[in-house]
């Protein structure tokens, strides 16, 4: 019997965070926005709502007609000029 096992713990990137004068490592999810379906939201707004402080949200170039209110501290949003 053969038993296989994925394990996908998603994207992240490891950062680093100074507190006191001490550097400690950090874990940002990355998460992607396209307006096609391919990413894990469809528009940046849900993104953001979904964010915690220090995750990266990257938009995929499409056209993202919204209002957006960011409500979460140190997030980055970064816009990819491709698919």
């Amino acid at each position: 019997i053969l038993i296989g096992v994925v394990i996908n713990p998603g994207v992240s990137k490891i950062n680093h965070e100074e507190i006191n004068g001490d550097i400690y490592p950090t874990i940002s999810n990355i998460i992607t926005v396209d307006d096609e379906g391919d990413g894990d939201f469809l528009s940046i707004q849900e993104a953001i709502s979904e964010a915690s402080s220090g995750d990266i949200i990257r938009a995929y170039s499409g056209t993202y007609n919204e209002t957006i209110t960011v409500n979460v501290e140190n997030i980055e949003i970064e816009g990819i000029n491709y698919e």
